[in-house]
């Protein structure tokens, strides 16, 4: 080595660095291994960890398409229409198996439900009765349950999807119903309504009122 105390070549392949960290950055001998510097580590990714975030990253992606997209609406081929609305204030249970209901109209609608399609739970004290025949003289008779979630007063909730129809809307459930003169079609584009979780704002007359999702 130099005076100086830089490096100096000793012999074939071999070098010696200049410096007092000579042991660091040395290599004797052309076979010596090379001393690479020490990096820091990193954490290590566990194979669950790895898993949890492609799940995450595809419920993302799903929730992205869903509130971009909407929901498909798919209409039945045939519809029904209510020929009696309204709210049913008493039933009581006639004789040979029959039930009356008694509406908030005024009207009195008896139900043989062995000739009679049941529909959303069918009518109850307080739900919005609708009732009609299907086109093979079958009754058929649904009741809507008052919505809890929607501040709208008079509003029975009917979920689903569905599609404006000029004054009629058509609903995913097989539904065709009035369109009320002042319907809010919510954040919809007024011709589909396909929010996730979305339904219809039913009045006491039958009309659609409003969308809500």
């Amino acid at each position: 080595m130099a005076e100086d105390g830089s490096s100096a070549a000793t012999g074939q392949g071999e070098l010696i660095s200049r410096g007092p960290n000579r042991d660091a950055g040395a290599i004797r001998g052309a076979s010596s291994p090379l001393r690479r510097p020490a990096h820091r580590s990193l954490p290590s990714i566990s194979a669950a960890d790895s898993r949890w975030g492609a799940v995450r990253g595809a419920v993302i992606v799903l929730a992205v398409l869903v509130v971009g997209c909407g929901v498909s609406v798919h209409i039945p081929a045939n519809l029904r229409t209510p020929a009696i609305v309204g709210v049913v204030e008493a039933s009581t249970q006639l004789t040979g198996g029959n039930w009356s209901y008694r509406l908030k109209t005024g009207q009195t609608l008896e139900i043989n439900y062995d000739a009679t399609t049941s529909l959303l739970g069918g009518p109850q004290i307080g739900r919005l009765l609708l009732a009609g025949e299907d086109p093979d003289g079958r009754q058929w008779v649904a009741g809507l349950r008052p919505s809890t979630d929607v501040t709208e007063p008079g509003c029975f909730l009917l979920d689903g999807v569905g599609r404006d129809a000029g004054q009629w809307i058509e609903t995913s459930s097989g539904f065709r119903l009035p369109k009320a003169a002042n319907f809010d079609p919510g954040s919809t584009d007024g011709k589909e309504f396909a929010l996730p979780l979305g339904g219809f704002c039913i009045n006491e007359k039958g009309e659609v009122t409003s969308y809500v999702g």
